[in-house]
């Protein structure tokens, strides 16, 4: 319970800045940012950031590796976990060699191809493609252990990034039949709607064999 103390001002300034702190569990992974202050900060701000902090604790995850989540270019020494990450998130399909989707990648923007790395795990990707009219994400993928704790709204948020700053105007993305349930909500806190078209696709080069 709460002293009548603990909602006053304590007589410590306030740290230039605090970490930002990514909340387990929320929808797409939700950020609460702590902002530099121009006034103490109170007892109860303090008490509220410690109780996060610890809920962050309490889901598994090792504070230290989240807040040394690295995301970088896929290098070629990558193959192995990123497309085993692909499998274990189910986004292979045998029309779909992921080896030679990542060579063709590696030929158009191969910085554009992002993964996201916790210790020595790559844990997340994403691959962002634009041909001058709209951006396009692919191969958006989290480890089930790591998701709803930002990872995917980090790699989002690159993407847009780097999108912007080549002057996209629009970025699209494509959904299986049978997802649209478990990621609508996702796609949905991060901006995105849904557009009333049709997708047409033909194949020049067959993956199958």
């Amino acid at each position: 319970m709460l002293r009548r103390a603990d909602l006053h001002e304590s007589n410590h300034q306030l740290e230039s800045r605090v970490r930002e702190i990514r909340l387990p569990g929320s929808e797409g992974g939700a950020i609460l940012i702590s902002r530099p202050y121009p006034y103490p900060r109170p007892r109860l701000y303090t008490l509220i950031l410690d109780c996060l902090t610890e809920s962050i604790l309490m889901t598994g995850l090792d504070a230290d590796k989240f807040d040394a989540l690295e995301i970088r270019p896929f290098q070629p020494n990558d193959l192995n976990q990123v497309t085993g990450l692909w499998h274990s998130c189910n986004l292979i399909r045998p029309w779909n060699d992921p080896k030679k989707d990542i060579a063709r990648k590696l030929h158009v923007n191969p910085e554009w191809f992002l993964v996201a790395i916790l210790g020595k795990e790559i844990v997340g990707s994403i691959m962002v493609g634009y041909e001058g009219h709209r951006g396009w994400i692919n191969y958006l993928a989290v480890a089930a252990p790591f998701r709803c704790r930002g990872i995917g709204t980090q790699l989002m948020e690159r993407a847009e990034v780097i999108l912007r700053a080549v002057g996209c105007s629009k970025i699209n993305l494509l959904v299986r039949v049978g997802n649209e349930r478990e990621l609508s909500r996702f796609y949905i806190g991060l901006g995105f709607r849904l557009d009333e078209v049709v997708c047409y696709g033909k194949r020049p080069e067959a993956d199958e064999a």
